[in-house]
């Protein structure tokens, strides 16, 4: 388990006067470093911390309230956060790391009947 986990957000709704509503929200994830095995050895357990950006908009014209328009951007600094660390003792004796997901940037128009 990492030392310290936090994730805090702030969402917004903000009238643009006759075009519609605009909600934006920003969150803030932090994951501190733990030690991949029981075993606590620095040099191949450790698994370093990492701060990511999210944020994502949504968009409602007062003209067509059953259409949202979207857009979100996960990992907004491309933090190349490191997830987990595999050690494979059987053989080959190598260390994988995985990567938290590279900075995305999504897009979505949403209609409801």
């Amino acid at each position: 388990m990492p030392d310290l986990l936090a994730r805090i957000g702030i969402i917004n709704t903000l009238t643009l006067g006759g075009m519609g509503d605009l909600t934006s929200r920003i969150e803030y994830v932090h994951r501190g470093e733990m030690y991949a095995r029981i075993f606590n050895n620095p040099d191949f357990d450790k698994v370093p911390s990492y701060d990511v950006l999210n944020l994502s908009f949504r968009f409602v014209p007062e003209s067509a309230e059953n259409v949202a328009f979207g857009l979100t951007i996960s990992n907004a600094t491309d933090e190349d956060g490191v997830n987990n660390i595999f050690n494979n003792p059987f053989g080959i004796w190598s260390t994988s790391r995985e990567y938290i997901p590279p900075r995305q940037i999504i897009g979505s128009v949403r209609y409801e009947f």
